[in-house]
């Protein structure tokens, strides 16, 4: 806000111009006036304005000294607080794992007593070496409480695995699971269609396996004390059975397989014998000596020890003893035997030399004349046995050449 400037006043010492200059000086003074007003208007309100501010800036000077003071309390605060903060986190690794001792009075760690809770639970709760009926839980206890005796349990998850490790004398005689009644002891599991049970007699004289519908289990398998293994049904292998002694079967034992079927007999030391079947053929072979009898399906031809079916008859089926006195078995059963023996008149014993299993069909003999050529006489068999008979001359002494034949 600016003021015009007044003109030159007039002045009684130029009395030429004072009419002048009074008419202008007076003539300009209303709008010195208006001027003059505005301006001392717009300084009161730049004073009311100023003054306004003043007491502002006095307040905000004074929230500003307040607000420092604040800052220097929250500063010493914060000291404060960051040494509780680290003083807790101590105090709360204590409470969480600290075992050398009590956290606070007679308080301990949750660690402390994990530990105690964990001694407390292998060493006295849970323990096989004592059959404490009142503070410890064995297996025996398990047995009885654990599971429910009627109603049955559902047991999932690999956590609930089963183990007995035994080593307790005293509890030699039990199970990690037991089934009482007339099965005698043992395990028994049922699904919704029937039961496989492994127990013992009621008189622990076998151990038995046994399958069954819901109204009771029969046994299959049988172990018994002597170590003999008792099947009640069919046995069905599909690999090999090994025994350290005798394996008696009742009935017809048969070995089965989509290529070839196979008994081999085995002496420790010698070639396995073995009887087979396929759709080839079927025989008996030895694993170095090959075969002995061998039938050929598509051609419908029997083989034996290598000898064809036309060449049979060659076969020898049983001793033969070649000699002055001598005998051979005829594949068929006829037994003939023959010998020399000399004889001057009266009788002689003379034993064959294979005595036969049945008896004698027939009976020849004849001499050996030093005189002539002529047909032997007075020449007899008498007292004939299996083993032995006796021949009569009446001539003068020959060798006498004689044969019998039997079955």
């Amino acid at each position: 806000m600016s003021i015009t400037p007044l003109p030159i006043p007039p002045s009684r010492a130029d009395a030429s111009s004072f009419s002048e200059r009074a008419d202008a000086f007076l003539g300009q003074l209303p709008t010195f006036a208006t001027e003059a007003n505005s301006l001392a208007a717009d300084v009161n309100s730049k004073q009311i304005t100023a003054s306004s501010a003043a007491s502002t800036a006095t307040l905000k000077a004074a929230e500003a000294l307040t607000s420092a003071n604040n800052a220097s309390v929250y500063a010493t605060n914060a000291n404060s607080y960051q040494g509780s903060a680290s003083i807790s986190a101590t105090t709360a690794q204590n409470w969480a794992i600290k075992t050398d001792g009590p956290v606070t009075g007679s308080e301990y760690s949750a660690k402390y007593w994990g530990q105690i809770a964990q001694g407390f639970v292998v060493g006295t709760l849970f323990d096989d070496s004592t059959t404490n009926t009142t503070k410890t839980w064995t297996s025996n206890k398990i047995n009885s409480f654990a599971v429910p005796k009627t109603g049955g349990a559902t047991l999932t998850g690999a956590q609930y695995t089963i183990q007995y490790g035994g080593g307790n004398t005293l509890l030699a005689n039990s199970y990690a699971l037991r089934l009482y009644g007339a099965y005698g002891g043992g395990i028994v599991f049922q699904d919704s269609s029937g039961y496989a049970g492994m127990y013992t007699s009621a008189s622990g004289a076998a151990f038995h396996l046994g399958f069954g519908a819901d109204g009771g289990i029969s046994t299959k398998f049988t172990f018994a004390n002597s170590g003999d293994f008792y099947l009640n049904g069919s046995l069905v292998a599909q690999g090999s059975i090994t025994a350290n002694a005798t394996i008696s079967a009742i009935g017809t034992i048969t070995v089965s397989s989509n290529t070839q079927s196979m008994l081999s007999l085995n002496r420790t030391g010698y070639n396995n014998a073995i009887v087979y079947s396929d759709n080839v053929a079927w025989g008996l072979y030895s694993t170095s000596g090959g075969h002995l009898v061998r039938y050929e399906r598509a051609a419908n031809k029997r083989f034996f020890a290598d000898i064809a079916e036309d060449d049979i008859w060659k076969f020898s089926a049983g001793t033969v003893s070649l000699g002055t006195s001598g005998y051979t078995r005829l594949p068929n059963g006829l037994i003939i035997q023959w010998g020399k023996t000399s004889l001057a008149s009266g009788t002689r014993p003379i034993t064959f030399p294979y005595t036969f299993p049945n008896g004698v069909l027939t009976c020849n003999a004849t001499k050996s004349s030093t005189s002539n050529w002529g047909p032997s006489t007075g020449i007899a068999f008498n007292k004939i046995t299996k083993s032995g008979a006796e021949i009569g001359c009446s001539e003068s002494s020959n060798d006498v050449y004689w044969s019998v034949i039997g079955y």
